[in-house]
């Protein structure tokens, strides 16, 4: 979600990832930066097509057979369950029900959970439901001119062809690749957090 939000920001909208193979970047990263969201190698990649992934997020109350181990051990660090709404088997119900639900990029940047099913950049739209009880996110290849940073549908938590897990984003990463990157940004950090620190002193 920060991701996204940090793309959209500063006016990126990657392009998509039409490459059936469901390779990084296209096939190749580096021509097709304007895959990432940065349009350059330092972003991340495939946020618009590639596959949609599966986001471990679901709907309250609604099993799904691919999805019984993680309702099952889930820890509430790192699963959202979204509250059903009075016609679960509605994606229309269950979106207003979760209405007060800020931050995941789902009702701030929609309308409606799936009867016009559309929301930022013309990214397709499509809430949870008892049929699709689990949340997808960025769309896959195919999607041309509906995938994006902000597309979301929903599904079984199956595993197939055109759906996917991301793996988590690691923070060393950008410590191990782009070391000086890295400490410029701390650095600066550090003298800011300094800076504010005398102002609230001062201020005190």
């Amino acid at each position: 979600g920060a991701v996204a939000y940090l793309a959209k920001a500063m006016g990126i909208e990657p392009a998509i990832n039409g490459n059936g193979d469901f390779t990084t970047g296209g096939g190749n990263y580096i021509a097709n930066a304007n895959q990432s969201t940065t349009e350059n190698v330092t972003g991340v990649y495939d946020m618009s097509g590639g596959t949609w992934e599966t986001m471990s997020a679901y709907l309250s109350e609604q099993n799904s057979g691919n999805m019984d181990n993680l309702i099952a051990k889930k820890d509430t660090k790192y699963v959202d369950v979204y509250a059903k709404g009075a016609n679960v088997g509605d994606s229309d119900s269950n979106y207003q029900a979760n209405s007060d639900k800020y931050g995941d990029a789902l009702y701030e940047t929609s309308s409606n959970g799936g009867s016009s099913p559309m929301c930022w950049s013309g990214n397709y739209a499509y809430y949870l439901s008892s049929n699709g009880p689990v949340f997808y996110h960025g769309g896959y290849y195919g999607n041309v001119g509906v995938a994006g940073l902000f597309a979301f549908s929903c599904n079984t938590g199956r595993s197939n062809r055109t759906d996917c897990w991301r793996r988590g984003l690691h923070f060393m990463t950008c410590v191990h690749f782009f070391p000086s990157i890295y400490s410029k940004r701390v650095n600066a950090t550090r003298k800011r957090l300094f800076l504010l620190n005398c102002v609230n002193s001062k201020l005190d």
